[in-house]
């Protein structure tokens, strides 16, 4: 009597073994690719689903592994969960060159209602495969980790829809295009995610962590972002998606864009050109930490790009670490963020133009500035711009009147850096610093040089600051020469329309109708402005504005 071995798969109402179908460690690429894709495919032809368990080891595959059918599980022993991507535990598919290496987007030829998990297994993309894993569908991951792949590790597109990634992580995701290499983006223009949940998602040393660039209905609840070469998080809405109802909670980030001047760990881009009413709605960073530490660290924390074009952006609870640089720079375009709350955070004091509530309009310094070699000699940002509106004063009641604003405060604080590097071969410099809206009242300013001007021959250097090309309306003319040292702290120091005498209200309203230019003349002795070698003066204007 002859024997039938019995296979693990025989075995009704248990999983389908890979094995069976002569999935093995020794196997090539090309066959645990065939031995694979056999499993799939006779899961769903029993037409109720179910789970393809994967051996233990580390499996080379040809790309691509497809899921064709709806529930079908596909587990493994485990993942190389440690930070090294080399770290070879538990079940690890390590792919060949190719695109995608586990594709889980024509499920049932169609996508909605879908329903695929992931479990416990390390994608490894051995620096040749492009996509980890493509996702669209539902879809639950849990224990996964991808690494080592070009483009992105996991990939969220089409229609994504009540999706899970649970002790997840994506590392060591790049290559030579520094565009890609992302360990997680989500990005459909057909609809949206929603809702799709991170819980103890890891992103580590990719060149960009988590992107998210169109998702209704997202929760990132625990995990750290750290070490990512550009940024750790991106919020981007793309043209046609939707973008809202974000909430990233007990994440910390790390050490992402620190060592890139101008980077930021987490970037909010509202400035998408369809989406005029606010491109960025409902993102919340709830006990959030942020670090940046190392003597090599300049990059800061959030910065939220066209913010005029964001609504309702929270930092609840949220810290900077230690030796954080905590900096919220929110926007590089004009501003009208709408409740932007700042609550409960401990060591995120830099925060620079707010606008709350309503929309207001700021100068923008921009190149190229007049003497100077491509505006390599001046620099600007602008801190502590803040609006609060609502009800600072009684309204009147009166019969014939109409109140227009309750008692709105407009403040801004400019702080512009203007350093020797004048190009122009004459004694005399004049640099655009700063431009003041109409309806501005200047309150104060400093002009303080901290680095005199000397060198290449220069004799004698004197500084003034006005209204008008060489004018002296609000700093008198100085010698920058000789000593560092700070003009306006004295009524002497100061110009004809800012000295005591002249002040109206405490300060000068250059025009009620239109920008006024606020210029800076260097002029030298003996030699040219372009012979100097050394020089730095902070210049500090406080304004106020009537709307």
């Amino acid at each position: 009597m002859s024997l039938t071995k019995v296979s693990f798969s025989m075995i009704e109402g248990n999983c389908i073994n890979a094995a069976d179908f002569g999935f093995s460690t020794s196997a090539s690429g090309s066959i645990n690719k065939t031995a694979l894709n056999s499993a799939i495919a006779a899961m769903v032809a029993t037409g109720r689903g179910g789970i393809i368990q994967l051996p233990l080891g580390n499996f080379t595959v040809d790309p691509t592994i497809t899921i064709t059918g709806d529930h079908i599980t596909l587990q493994g022993w485990g993942n190389a969960m440690e930070y090294g991507p080399t770290d070879q535990s538990g079940t690890v598919l390590t792919f060949t060159a190719g695109t995608v290496g586990i594709n889980a987007t024509f499920i049932d030829g169609a996508t909605a209602g879908s329903y695929t998990v992931i479990k416990d297994l390390t994608v490894a993309g051995n620096g040749l495969l492009q996509t980890g894993i493509l996702i669209d569908g539902m879809v639950t991951m849990q224990g996964v980790q991808v690494g080592s792949c070009t483009n992105h590790g996991i990939r969220m597109t089409g229609f994504v829809n009540t999706s899970s990634l649970q002790n997840c992580s994506v590392i060591n995701n790049r290559g030579s295009d520094t565009s890609l290499g992302i360990g997680l983006l989500i990005d459909t223009v057909t609809g949206g995610n929603t809702p799709i949940t991170l819980y103890n998602f890891l992103a580590r040393d990719n060149n960009r962590g988590v992107i998210i660039q169109d998702c209704q209905l997202l929760l990132w609840d625990g995990g750290v972002c750290e070490q990512n070469t550009k940024e750790g998080l991106l919020l981007r809405k793309v043209v046609g998606g939707n973008l809202n109802n974000i909430k990233i909670q007990s994440v910390w980030f790390e050490q992402n864009h620190a060592n890139i001047v101008g980077g930021y760990q987490v970037v909010l881009d509202a400035n998408i050109p369809d989406y005029s009413t606010g491109a960025v709605f409902n993102t919340t960073f709830d006990h959030c930490v942020f670090n940046m530490v190392g003597a090599s660290t300049v990059g800061k924390n959030i910065d939220l790009i066209a913010s005029r074009k964001a609504r309702f952006i929270t930092c609840i609870s949220t810290h900077g670490g230690g030796a954080s640089i905590a900096a919220i720079r929110l926007g590089t375009y004009s501003l009208a963020t709408e409740i932007f709350n700042l609550e409960t955070n401990h060591q995120l004091p830099q925060v620079a133009n707010i606008g709350v509530l309503n929309y207001f309009s700021e100068a923008v310094l921009t190149p190229p500035f007049p003497g100077a070699a491509g505006g390599q000699n001046v620099s600007c940002i602008y801190p502590d711009a803040l609006r609060v509106t609502s009800g600072n004063i009684t309204q009147s009641s009166s019969t014939g009147t109409l109140t227009l604003d309750s008692g709105s405060v407009l403040t801004q604080t400019y702080k512009v850096s203007v350093t020797r590097g004048f190009t122009g071969a004459a004694l005399t410099a004049d640099v655009v610093i700063a431009t003041l809206p109409a309806k501005t009242r200047l309150i104060s300013i400093i002009a303080d040089t901290i680095t005199t001007w000397t060198g290449g021959g220069v004799t004698a250097c004197t500084q003034t600051i006005g209204t008008t090309v060489g004018g002296t309306q609000l700093i008198a003319s100085y010698d920058c020469f000789t000593a560092a040292v700070t003009k306006g702290l004295a009524d002497a120091d100061m110009g004809t329309s800012m000295t005591r005498a002249a002040a109206v209200q405490g300060g000068t309203i250059p025009s009620w109708s239109t920008t006024t230019p606020i210029y800076l003349r260097i002029t030298t002795t003996t030699a040219n402005t372009d012979a100097l070698t050394q020089g730095e003066t902070i210049v500090y204007l406080i304004t106020e504005r009537f709307l």
